[in-house]
């Protein structure tokens, strides 16, 4: 090949290049807009939605969510998910069907960050004796990515109550079991019936951390699941006894 020849190959080569770097980094930003719209809403929810009694901000029993104003916006709202020192300060919504809130925010829009939702088979407030609650483990950390820090015994320990708000007061969800599992293991059943036993002794003993809590023949418990890339359909699930407050 001749030289000039040689030179338009290499020409080529670099606008072919150049336009997959382009394409490659509007991609990119695209997806990093999509993740910062998402936070930035939910991050006006809290805004909007949460105040403190006596403003004391220390005490998550101290906080009042205003839902009649949630409403205005989604009227599948019924209740609010807070873990301290972290990211998880979300409206729950709940509606027919499993699919909706995958790539639905808290407001309509379409967005993969989706919201936290309880699984449609539930009652509002843990009467079922498993109450199934999904989000999304997001690249930049938002949603329900933090659970997959509950395999950390440390992490654990400073984070093992979750706080639940509705309408009709606050729950402490005490965490007693972490782990990694496939989709379609049992805890995804929000009635046990006869296995409740053998299925929670269960639960405990695969846990990753040790728990500071333990289950009661009568406790309702919740299961925060939120997908895990371990295997294929892998899911991390965090479980906790449902605890009516005061």
């Amino acid at each position: 090949m001749s030289k000039k020849g040689k030179s338009i190959v290499l020409n080529i080569l670099f606008v072919i290049c150049a336009c997959v770097f382009i394409v490659s980094s509007y991609m990119l930003y695209k997806e990093i807009m999509v993740y910062k719209k998402g936070s930035n809403e939910y991050s006006s929810w809290v805004d909007l939605a949460v105040t403190y009694e006596d403003g004391d901000t220390n005490n998550p029993l101290k906080r009042v969510i205003n839902f009649d104003e949630l409403k205005k916006t989604n009227p599948d709202v019924i209740g609010w998910i807070y873990i301290p020192d972290t990211v998880v300060d979300y409206p729950v919504v709940q509606c027919d069907n499993n699919d909706k809130y995958l790539h639905t925010l808290f407001s309509g829009e379409n967005n993969k960050a989706g919201a936290i939702f309880v699984d449609a088979r539930n009652t509002m407030n843990f009467t079922d004796q498993n109450t199934i609650i999904y989000g999304h483990n997001m690249k930049n950390k938002s949603m329900f990515h933090v659970l997959s820090e509950y395999g950390s015994q440390e992490f654990y320990d400073k984070h093992n109550v979750i706080y639940y708000y509705t309408i009709d007061g606050v729950y402490e969800l005490r965490i007693f079991s972490t782990y990694t599992v496939h989709a379609n293991d049992p805890y995804t059943s929000i009635n046990f019936g006869e296995q409740r036993s053998d299925l929670i002794n269960k639960f405990v003993e695969r846990s990753a951390v040790n728990s500071s809590f333990t289950v009661g023949t009568n406790d309702k418990i919740t299961s925060l699941s939120t997908c895990a890339y371990n295997f294929e359909d892998a899911r991390f699930v965090v479980q906790a006894t449902v605890n009516k407050m005061p």
